[in-house]
């Protein structure tokens, strides 16, 4: 029972504001398979000056045309199935009544099937009533299922599951047989495991793939800095009993911009779990970090107080955060700008702000144990691949050379590409990722 909240300036005729009503409802009912009577919306008109936006907040230039849509509906709807949403209803409401895309807002706000009551106080009662227990079933767990492990929602490919680990919520993604070879996906700033979505269809055929959230990052648990200390010591220990929650003792590590600090963590404890190493775009060596974008954040290590203004400014702003994933390609109009768009509205989450810059102010911890990891590389010389963007405006291409006086045997590849080289690459990272994976000892 998706829950629609619709706001908008008082004063339209009744037969327009109906019409958003049923392009919202018919939206629902085409990508979230939501059925034809299932309809519990509130309409709110405001008077002017009880409705208040930014005019252009984003770069996007909004009218007094806007309208608010606010859905509370179950969180098992994949990312591409929510993304297949937002766009039916702006495609809808354009049609008819003929708003602006601009001046469509929407908030989806998941939750739980425990969260409802549908006026018995037993949900499930009620939807067996209904003769819908079948799909129920289909789209979640059964009430004998682990309370450790639910399942959140299910494609042809990926499944998209929660683990109870140390008191937190931890989101992941996995897809593959589970007897095959594990790759484990550490993802970046300021991104989730998201940003391997489309990487893993890809290899889910032969390999075992597992990407999870760092706490604080995508779906899982973000809790305060007050009762969780966001250091990457911290984080990888999360991981790293989220690998055991999941039996996971043999893996490859897939290291990408803050899954490097993560994964090396995890190596250096635990070096007969790994077999091999996939490093993309992840730092382990001073020249790889360009001075003229690392002299504030060295700044900022040194005294955080005299530096955090600048530190946010960066780190908040949507030119920045466009840039992580642009950085000097010459072919920005690859580039899908819900990427950027998507993540700062992440780092724009209540409580975010204090959480990255707490975490990026113990990033120095990572810079100095940069010669314990490479020590750690000369001593097991693992398998090592290395792909990496040239784009990139974070880490240098000296970065990605470094690896190979470590590892000599390391396969290095440099992309044209960017920091984030699966926005551009995908097809090539998947070949080369595939290729290494297949040479190594089963």
């Amino acid at each position: 029972m998706p829950l629609v909240e619709i706001s908008l300036l008082a004063g339209k005729p009744p037969a327009y504001v109906r019409a958003i009503a049923d392009g919202v409802h018919r939206a629902l009912h085409e990508t979230f398979n939501a059925p034809p009577d299932d309809r519990f919306q509130l309409i709110r008109q405001y008077q002017p000056g009880e409705l208040i936006y930014d005019s252009d907040y984003l770069g996007i230039h909004r009218t007094d045309d806007v309208v608010f849509i606010h859905i509370v509906a179950g969180k098992w709807r994949d990312t591409a199935t929510k993304q297949g949403f937002y766009k039916r209803i702006v495609e809808l409401l354009r049609e008819k009544p003929g708003v602006r895309p601009e001046d469509v807002q929407i908030i989806l706000s998941p939750n739980d099937r425990d969260d409802w009551s549908f006026g018995s106080g037993n949900m499930r009662r009620r939807l067996l009533a209904a003769g819908l227990a079948g799909s129920l079933a289909a789209a979640g767990p059964s009430e004998g299922a682990p309370s450790s492990m639910t399942l959140a929602a299910t494609n042809a490919t990926t499944t998209c599951r929660t683990a109870a680990v140390d008191g937190l919520s931890i989101f992941y993604r996995e897809a593959g047989p589970k007897d095959a070879p594990t790759l484990l996906l550490l993802h970046g700033f300021p991104s989730s495991s998201r940003m391997f979505d489309t990487l893993i269809p890809l290899l889910a055929d032969r390999y075992h793939l597992v990407a999870p959230d760092y706490p604080g990052f995508g779906h899982s648990d973000a809790p305060p800095p007050e009762r969780f200390a966001y250091t990457f010591d911290h984080i990888a220990a999360v991981i790293d009993d989220f690998t055991q929650a999941l039996g996971l003792d043999r893996y490859a590590l897939y290291l990408q911009d803050y899954g490097g600090p993560v994964g090396f963590r995890l190596a250096l404890a635990h070096p007969e779990r790994v077999t091999a190493l996939v490093i993309q775009n992840a730092v382990a060596h001073e020249v790889g970090l360009d001075d003229k974008l690392w002299a504030p954040r060295r700044a900022y290590w040194r005294d955080r107080a005299g530096h955090e203004a600048a530190v946010r400014a960066n780190f908040l702003s949507l030119e920045a955060t466009r840039l992580r994933h642009v950085g000097m390609s010459p072919h920005p109009e690859r580039y899908n700008p819900d990427l950027w768009t998507d993540e700062l509205a992440f780092l724009m989450r209540p409580g975010e702000e204090r959480i990255q810059l707490d975490l990026f102010y113990d990033y120095r911890t990572n810079v100095a144990s940069y010669p314990r990891w490479q020590a750690w590389l000369r001593q097991h010389r693992p398998p090592t691949l290395v792909v990496w963007g040239r784009y990139d405006t974070s880490f240098t291409v000296a970065g990605a050379e470094a690896y190979g006086k470590d590892v000599p045997d390391a396969e290095i590849h440099i992309l044209d590409a960017g920091h984030f080289a699966l926005d551009e690459a995908t097809n090539e990272v998947a070949g080369y990722v595939r290729g290494f994976l297949d040479r190594l000892p089963r």
